[in-house]
Protein backbone atom coordinates (compact mmCIF):
# COMPACT_ATOMS: atom_id res chain seq x y z
CA UNK A 1 0.00 0.00 0.00
CA UNK A 2 1.36 3.34 -1.12
CA UNK A 3 1.31 6.40 1.41
CA UNK A 4 2.25 8.51 -0.96
CA UNK A 5 1.06 9.39 -4.53
CA UNK A 6 3.70 10.36 -7.00
CA UNK A 7 1.03 12.47 -9.21
CA UNK A 8 -1.78 13.08 -6.54
CA UNK A 9 0.08 14.05 -3.26
CA UNK A 10 -1.09 12.73 -0.35
CA UNK A 11 -3.61 9.52 -0.05
CA UNK A 12 -6.37 9.52 1.67
CA UNK A 13 -5.27 7.08 4.04
CA UNK A 14 -2.00 9.11 5.10
CA UNK A 15 -4.68 12.23 5.29
CA UNK A 16 -6.86 10.16 7.71
CA UNK A 17 -3.47 9.38 9.34
CA UNK A 18 -2.28 12.58 10.03
CA UNK A 19 -5.78 13.69 11.04
CA UNK A 20 -6.42 11.13 13.66
CA UNK A 21 -2.70 11.75 15.15
CA UNK A 22 -3.55 15.56 15.16
CA UNK A 23 -6.80 15.19 17.48
CA UNK A 24 -4.93 12.76 19.82
CA UNK A 25 -5.37 9.15 18.70
CA UNK A 26 -3.15 6.57 18.21
CA UNK A 27 -3.57 4.07 15.38
CA UNK A 28 -1.11 2.29 13.81
CA UNK A 29 -1.04 2.96 10.15
CA UNK A 30 0.26 0.95 7.23
CA UNK A 31 3.21 1.67 5.62
CA UNK A 32 4.71 1.22 2.34
CA UNK A 33 5.28 -2.47 1.76
CA UNK A 34 2.68 -3.65 4.57
CA UNK A 35 0.20 -5.98 4.00
CA UNK A 36 -2.79 -5.38 2.19
CA UNK A 37 -6.11 -3.76 4.23
CA UNK A 38 -8.57 -6.65 3.81
CA UNK A 39 -9.41 -8.18 6.59
CA UNK A 40 -7.49 -11.65 5.98
CA UNK A 41 -4.34 -9.06 6.20
CA UNK A 42 -2.48 -8.00 9.61
CA UNK A 43 -4.77 -7.92 12.90
CA UNK A 44 -6.94 -5.14 13.33
CA UNK A 45 -6.61 -2.60 16.18
CA UNK A 46 -9.02 -0.48 18.51
CA UNK A 47 -8.64 3.41 17.42
CA UNK A 48 -6.95 4.66 21.15
CA UNK A 49 -8.50 7.93 21.51
CA UNK A 50 -6.67 10.13 24.82
CA UNK A 51 -8.90 13.59 24.34
CA UNK A 52 -12.00 14.92 24.24
CA UNK A 53 -11.49 16.44 20.94
CA UNK A 54 -10.37 13.51 19.62
CA UNK A 55 -13.52 11.41 20.98
CA UNK A 56 -15.71 14.17 19.05
CA UNK A 57 -13.89 14.04 16.10
CA UNK A 58 -13.64 9.94 15.78
CA UNK A 59 -16.81 8.79 17.88
CA UNK A 60 -19.47 11.75 17.57
CA UNK A 61 -18.71 12.08 13.79
CA UNK A 62 -18.17 8.49 12.82
CA UNK A 63 -20.39 7.22 9.98
CA UNK A 64 -20.48 3.88 10.98
CA UNK A 65 -21.59 2.58 14.20
CA UNK A 66 -19.09 3.12 16.84
CA UNK A 67 -18.33 0.84 20.29
CA UNK A 68 -16.57 3.04 22.81
CA UNK A 69 -14.82 1.41 25.70
CA UNK A 70 -14.16 3.78 28.48
CA UNK A 71 -10.89 2.10 30.16
CA UNK A 72 -8.35 2.78 32.83
CA UNK A 73 -4.45 0.93 32.75
CA UNK A 74 -4.77 0.69 36.33
CA UNK A 75 -8.46 -1.11 36.20
CA UNK A 76 -8.10 -5.23 35.89
CA UNK A 77 -11.10 -5.94 34.29
CA UNK A 78 -10.02 -3.24 31.80
CA UNK A 79 -6.87 -4.79 31.23
CA UNK A 80 -8.74 -8.09 30.59
CA UNK A 81 -11.60 -6.72 28.13
CA UNK A 82 -8.49 -5.20 26.07
CA UNK A 83 -7.60 -9.04 23.72
CA UNK A 84 -11.66 -9.17 23.21
CA UNK A 85 -11.61 -5.10 21.82
CA UNK A 86 -8.81 -5.93 19.53
CA UNK A 87 -10.94 -9.45 17.91
CA UNK A 88 -13.84 -7.18 17.45
CA UNK A 89 -11.69 -4.43 15.91
CA UNK A 90 -10.63 -6.86 13.46
CA UNK A 91 -14.04 -8.97 13.08
CA UNK A 92 -15.62 -5.91 12.15
CA UNK A 93 -13.37 -4.19 10.58
CA UNK A 94 -14.90 -1.99 7.88
CA UNK A 95 -18.15 -2.41 9.35
CA UNK A 96 -18.10 -1.17 12.71
CA UNK A 97 -15.54 1.65 14.47
CA UNK A 98 -13.90 0.15 17.66
CA UNK A 99 -12.37 2.64 20.32
CA UNK A 100 -10.47 2.37 23.56
CA UNK A 101 -11.24 5.53 25.84
CA UNK A 102 -8.37 6.24 27.97
CA UNK A 103 -9.62 7.88 31.03
CA UNK A 104 -6.61 8.40 32.34
CA UNK A 105 -5.75 10.90 29.78
CA UNK A 106 -9.28 12.45 29.08
CA UNK A 107 -11.08 12.31 32.70
CA UNK A 108 -13.63 14.74 31.84
CA UNK A 109 -15.43 12.73 29.65
CA UNK A 110 -16.05 10.15 32.01
CA UNK A 111 -17.72 12.93 33.88
CA UNK A 112 -19.65 14.01 30.46
CA UNK A 113 -21.07 10.20 30.11
CA UNK A 114 -21.76 9.62 33.58
CA UNK A 115 -19.09 6.63 33.76
CA UNK A 116 -19.53 5.33 37.31
CA UNK A 117 -17.76 2.06 36.69
CA UNK A 118 -15.54 0.29 34.32
CA UNK A 119 -15.18 -0.93 31.91
CA UNK A 120 -17.42 1.22 30.74
CA UNK A 121 -18.68 -0.20 26.88
CA UNK A 122 -20.95 2.90 25.55
CA UNK A 123 -22.65 2.46 21.74
CA UNK A 124 -22.89 5.50 19.50
CA UNK A 125 -24.82 5.76 16.16
CA UNK A 126 -24.98 9.05 14.10
CA UNK A 127 -23.42 10.74 17.28
CA UNK A 128 -25.53 9.59 20.01
CA UNK A 129 -25.46 6.98 22.84
CA UNK A 130 -27.99 4.25 22.30
CA UNK A 131 -26.76 1.61 24.70
CA UNK A 132 -24.25 0.83 27.39
CA UNK A 133 -23.14 -1.99 28.63
CA UNK A 134 -20.85 -1.96 32.03
CA UNK A 135 -18.35 -4.57 33.40
CA UNK A 136 -16.59 -7.49 31.54
CA UNK A 137 -19.15 -9.08 29.41
CA UNK A 138 -18.37 -12.09 27.35
CA UNK A 139 -17.72 -10.84 23.80
CA UNK A 140 -20.50 -12.30 22.06
CA UNK A 141 -22.67 -9.87 24.20
CA UNK A 142 -20.58 -6.93 22.25
CA UNK A 143 -21.07 -8.81 18.89
CA UNK A 144 -24.85 -8.75 19.27
CA UNK A 145 -25.14 -5.33 19.98
CA UNK A 146 -23.38 -4.60 17.04
CA UNK A 147 -24.72 -7.03 14.94
CA UNK A 148 -27.86 -5.53 15.58
CA UNK A 149 -26.76 -2.00 15.12
CA UNK A 150 -25.45 -3.07 11.84
CA UNK A 151 -28.79 -4.63 10.45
Amino acid sequence: MKTRSRAKGWTATAILAAALLAAGCREEVPTAGSAPEAPSGPRAEPVHIESEAAFEQVVLKAEQPCLADFYSDSCPPCRKLAPTMERLAARYRGRALICKVDLDAAPALAASYKIRAIPAVLFFRNGGEVLRLVGLRRQREYEQVLDRMLE
